[in-house]
């Protein structure tokens, strides 16, 4: 799991950034503030901004026959846009936030008009949407262990701190854990480790 930073030296991890590219894209973004309970994303509002959590806990989930199904959540790093109801996916997801969160937002549009005079800010972006490809593959590997267990241990091996942020429910949700075996799976997690 990513460390929280600063949006500058979360900017600067990234191979293509120098510090002309990273003060352009901080000048970029605006400082934001999202409350608890605030719903970034639905199928109805999806705008083409780029946000970054420098701290909180926000989480996206699908309705499946009006019954959430969790797929993520993090307490820091980017948030890529979402357009809605994706042709690609049966089900549109939602952006919630779990905790006041504060963070930065980067509308695409302004940056992408920018980013075509500068190929080395595109390449700073590529980047952000190249690691939330890894991330997205990483949940999934850990998500695909076919033994819950297993799943557990693997999953608070890369996000340890998030199983105490959030209540029983959303954690089975998110391990694909039927409800009814989860506290027991979660109770031998902790009594072995």
């Amino acid at each position: 799991m990513m460390e929280p930073l600063d949006l500058k030296s979360r900017l600067a991890k990234f191979k293509s950034a120098n510090s002309q590219n990273i003060t352009l894209l901080e000048k970029l973004f605006t400082p934001i503030t999202f409350r608890k309970g605030t719903l970034l994303s639905s199928p109805v509002h999806a705008y083409p901004i780029l946000h970054y959590i420098a701290s909180g806990l926000v989480r996206g989930y699908f309705l499946i026959d009006n019954q959430e199904h969790t797929s993520w959540v993090i307490e820091n790093g980017f948030l890529l846009p979402l357009n809605g109801k994706s042709a690609h996916l049966p089900y549109p997801q939602y952006i919630c936030f779990m905790e006041n969160s504060t963070g930065f937002s980067l509308n695409l549009a302004k940056a992408e008009l920018i980013a075509q005079t500068d190929p080395q800010l595109n390449r700073i972006l590529i980047e952000i949407y190249q690691e939330k490809i890894y991330e997205s593959v990483l949940r999934e590997s850990i998500f695909r262990i076919p033994e819950a267990k297993k799943r557990m241990v693997a999953f608070m091996q890369h996000y340890p701190t998030i199983a105490s942020k959030i209540n029983n429910e959303i954690f089975a949700s998110l391990l694909h854990i039927n409800f009814k075996y989860f506290s027991k799976i979660k109770k031998q997690y902790f009594q072995s480790h």
